[in-house]
């Protein structure tokens, strides 16, 4: 039986396609992951690559899946795409918490 996390993920992985983000993501996951956070997410000079999508999906905070993945102004496609995604996702989300 497949857990909620993986459940979760799974349909992660299904959003990002489906809104034609899911190679932009791995590219920016791959990319800024080698550089380090310096622990002000505030700031947002770095990235927050795997270590915060580890965190996010560890915690339960599956809402926070693009938000903690990496520093969305460092990307090609900006912070306003991202932002877009991100609110799309958390939308998505709560609909399934209220089910």
């Amino acid at each position: 039986m497949p857990t909620k996390k993986n459940i979760v993920i799974k349909r992660f992985l299904e959003f990002l396609k489906k809104n034609n983000a899911l190679k932009k993501y791995k590219k920016n996951i791959i990319e800024l992951s080698r550089f380090r956070c310096n622990n002000n997410w505030a700031i947002c000079l770095s990235p927050f690559t795997v270590g915060g999508v580890k965190d996010a999906v560890g915690r339960g905070r599956y809402a926070d899946l693009i938000m903690y993945s990496f520093c969305w102004q460092d990307t090609n496609e900006g912070h306003k795409y991202w932002d877009k995604l991100d609110r799309k996702w958390r939308k998505i989300i709560d609909e399934e918490i209220k089910k």
